[in-house]
């Protein structure tokens, strides 16, 4: 037999709308703190599940987040979906994760959908870098919080934590130029890849200008798509076509760090040895990183840091719809292995 609200009033010598207040989480503050612990003891032992639906007419919220990110199955993605989801659950909230499949329109879509769905709030860990004014329609919909990657300028009218590659990227130029590793391959994802009709994204910005002001490198024709969706196959082959067509090659930067394998493998293929005739680094530290051999030299992304603030911010916002957009800028940091490191 379901027990009700009414069952667990008789048992508390209260009224029902006192152990509503208290079950229901709205206003549970105006009971006294021994009614509500004997309230909730009692529940307890009754074995009361709370109705989703009442709850939400009670308090006018979910606690569901959406998220918004790329590929579930990156590492990279999961890893981050797992911390947010984490910080959220400590505060009494679940998400929502949806993915985009790296297609600006998709998260343009989530992005209409969401607000109209069951959610309190809406993280996305993507950005529509090449359209700047494309969240502040968002914000008036439902709160919001954006983790970007761009070039340190403030956004106005919406609450995001910006990715400051620009550290991390300069890092690695100067690291590499010490080595003396000077000519430069990339393996990166073909939006990222310069366009006659696009604007280049701000992380290929940020490298092409490091690597250029550090007498680094690396023509076009040394950059080779990569897509993020394709088998490790697919980054094996274009990591050895590379090298097989341009042995001058003494350094390959690999814009996602779970292909990392796969260009560690090509590389043996092509008769290199990462550390003696090649360097290899990458972006977006994941867990294997540190585990082939030798280890790989990352730009790494801080990601726990920047869950917590996303979470932080958006409860902010959520319970004080109000307050002013905010910005936290989180630099991103140069971890040097063995992959990087001129052996004799």
């Amino acid at each position: 037999m379901t027990t009700t609200l009414k069952d667990i009033s008789k048992r508390a010598e209260t009224s029902e709308a006192t152990v509503s207040l208290v079950l229901n989480g709205r206003h549970f503050n105006r009971v006294s703190l021994e009614t509500r612990h004997k309230i909730e003891s009692i529940a307890r032992e009754m074995g009361y599940v709370p109705r989703r639906a009442a709850q939400i007419l009670a308090t006018g919220k979910t606690h569901n987040i959406g998220v918004i990110l790329n590929d579930l199955s990156n590492p990279f993605f999961g890893h981050y979906a797992s911390l947010i989801q984490q910080r959220l659950w400590a505060n009494g909230y679940t998400s929502l994760p949806m993915e985009t499949g790296a297609c600006k329109d998709r998260e343009r879509q989530l992005l209409s959908w969401l607000p109209q769905k069951s959610v309190d709030g809406i993280i996305a860990l993507e950005s529509l870098w090449g359209d700047n004014d494309g969240y502040h329609y968002v914000e008036k919909a439902a709160p919001f919080i954006l983790r970007h990657q761009d070039t340190g300028q403030p956004r106005e009218g919406y609450s995001h934590v910006s990715v400051d590659y620009q550290i991390g990227v300069v890092q690695l130029a100067n690291h590499l130029k010490e080595q003396g590793w000077d000519q430069v391959g990339l393996l990166i994802q073909t939006q990222q890849l310069p366009h006659d009709n696009l604007p280049v994204h701000p992380r290929t910005l940020m490298l092409e200008q490091a690597m250029r002001d550090h007498g680094l490198q690396s023509p076009e024709q040394w950059w080779y798509s990569a897509e993020e969706s394709k088998s490790m196959e697919h980054w094996y082959d274009q990591t050895l076509a590379m090298l097989k067509a341009h042995r001058s090659i003494n350094c390959l930067i690999v814009h996602n760090a779970i292909a990392t394998p796969a260009v560690f493998a090509a590389a043996q293929a092509a008769g290199r040895q990462v550390g003696h005739d090649l360097a290899i680094a990458t972006f977006d530290n994941n867990a294997f990183t540190p585990w082939l051999r030798p280890g790989v030299t990352v730009v790494h992304e801080p990601m726990d840091q920047i869950a917590e603030h996303l979470v932080d911010m958006l409860l902010k916002r959520i319970n004080n719809p109000q307050a002013s957009p905010k910005l936290i800028n989180v630099p991103t940091q140069l971890i040097v292995r063995g992959s990087t490191l001129r052996s004799a």
